[in-house]
Formats: C-alpha cells, structure tokens, sequence
C-alpha cells in the first residue's frame, strides 16, 4: 500500500476507482453527444440540458423512436417532450433515482 492509503497500481492494472471513473466518463461523453444529436435535429439548441436529462435517464432507443413519431406531428419539439416525459414515468432508473415521483 502506498503511504496515502490507497493500494499501488501494477503496470497495465486499473484500480476499481479508476475503472469507475472510466465509464462514468464514457457514459457522460455518450449523453452529451445524444443531446447535441437531439437539439440539432429538432432545432432545439435551448433544451440542451432537458436532452441530457433525457439521455441520462433513457437508452437511445426510446429516445430515438419518440424522435420518429415526433417528427410526424405539427409540433416535433413539443410532441417529443411529452413522449419522452410518458416514457420517464415507465423509467427504472429514473424511478431509483427519483423516488417520490
């Protein structure tokens, strides 16, 4: 163990910290993308934080079909929100997260 406590890494090893570190970056990478991906094609640059909420919570799949059939409203953006805020409410994760609602 090195002197501050936290066990020395061997050459070509990753610590458990560093692993986690790893896919929390790589999953925060893929929801930003998902969310620029989400604002350019429904011409939303103002809702880039609800995407990321979005991404964050949904897998791209869901996201990516309410995108479909908002497309084929009068209003997409509008249309895609309350789909997405529907599939929330069915969200495992969301609901581990978020509890009381």
């Amino acid at each position: 163990m090195a002197k501050s406590g936290k066990p020395v890494e061997k050459p070509g090893e990753k610590s458990v910290e560093s692993a986690v570190e790893s896919l929390f970056e790589d999953r925060s990478a893929k929801v930003e993308q998902i969310a620029q991906d989400l604002c350019d094609r429904l011409d939303n640059p103002g809702a880039y934080k609800w995407y990321v909420k979005l991404a964050w919570y949904l897998p791209p799949n869901i996201l990516y079909g309410n995108l479909v059939i908002a497309k084929g409203g009068r209003t997409p953006q509008k249309l895609f929100t309350h789909l997405c805020k529907k599939s929330l409410e069915h969200s495992e994760r969301y609901r581990r997260c978020h509890p009381e609602r």
